[in-house]
């Protein structure tokens, strides 16, 4: 295959995989009136496919090339695992903010106590006690119920 052929294949494929989540939030919004348009969510999408683009081109362009015209396998192997220890520290240090300040974990009960907006509703001031078998099947029939 010739080296034009191919980078308009790359191309394509890069373009396509650049509008699927404007597509893809357009889909949600026609099938949901209560979506709205966010920007905010596109350009984290761009953003993540942003490093697998540059990882992409660092491979295909200085990496491959180092393997298959110098046949230098081991360097190949280096490069290219850090290349993607990289991408993956890139990709940690850019996810959005709520994965930050992640919440305190509750156990099944608590959660469907505090899902429920019971007015006032700490599980960290309540006693253990609170949760005994009886409120366990209450909340276990107040799921069922809905």
């Amino acid at each position: 295959m010739n080296y034009r052929k191919e980078h308009f294949i790359y191309t394509l494929m890069w373009i396509l995989i650049y509008i699927s989540p404007v597509m893809g939030l357009y889909m949600r919004m026609s099938s949901n009136p209560h979506i709205e348009f966010s920007w905010y969510e596109i350009f984290s999408a761009w953003n993540f496919y942003t490093v697998w683009l540059v990882m992409f081109a660092v491979h295909n362009f200085l990496l491959a090339p180092l393997l298959i015209l110098k046949r230098r396998t081991i360097l190949y192997v280096v490069l290219s695992f850090t290349v993607v220890a990289v991408a993956m520290g890139t990709l940690w240090f850019m996810r959005p903010e709520y994965h930050h300040h992640r919440l305190p974990r509750y156990s099944r009960h608590e959660r469907v106590l505090y899902r429920d907006n019971i007015p006032d509703f700490r599980p960290e001031d309540e006693p253990e006690e609170m949760f005994d078998d009886a409120s366990k099947e209450q909340a276990k029939d107040q799921r069922c119920h809905r």
